[in-house]
């Protein structure tokens, strides 16, 4: 390429509009991955019943998911929620850093049954929501999600069977 070629394309008048909407491009991808936490992944979601009302949950079953939960959204459906699968039962501890929705956490035992509910506030990094026993299973929803529905202590879980064989084990 000579350079009076390089010249004329230089010029070409669309070339500003082109450099613009690239950067706008750059800009929303990079909020979009921001706001989604780390590297954007998501767990899988299926359909659980917890004392017989139905919910659609992201599985938590990696430490990367378990870690990232549901900090950095900005909402969560109604009848939606966050499922954290345990290799083992043991007592389990949440706190609300970076989470920016009032939340419900459920533990659960190894058997599905309800144990305690804690009531979490967002953004409290402060403060450690803890099972009473050994937790084999944690669920997140929207505050209220639980007392809405009427579901307390010794409420059943019940998630599809092959996903609970799929949980690590940590031996």
């Amino acid at each position: 390429m000579t350079a009076f070629d390089r010249n004329r394309y230089a010029r070409l008048p669309y070339r500003p509009a082109l450099l613009a909407l690239m950067a706008v491009v750059l800009l929303v991808t990079s909020q979009w991955l921001i706001a989604l936490g780390d590297n954007g992944q998501r767990g899988e979601s299926i359909v659980i019943e917890v004392g017989g009302t139905p919910l659609t949950v992201e599985v938590a079953d990696t430490p990367e998911l378990v870690t990232r939960g549901l900090k950095y959204r900005d909402s969560l459906g109604w009848h939606e929620g966050m499922l954290f699968m345990f290799p083992e039962p043991k007592i389990q501890s949440f706190w609300m850093k970076d989470t920016r929705i009032d939340l419900d956490i459920g533990f659960f035992d190894s058997h599905g049954r309800l144990l305690n509910i804690a009531h979490m506030k967002a953004f409290d990094a402060r403060t450690l929501h803890r099972s009473v026993k050994p937790a084999k299973y944690a669920l997140e929803v929207n505050h209220g999600w639980f007392a809405r529905n009427r579901i307390s202590a010794g409420a059943s879980l019940s998630i599809p069977e092959v996903l609970e064989a799929g949980v690590p084990s940590s031996k």
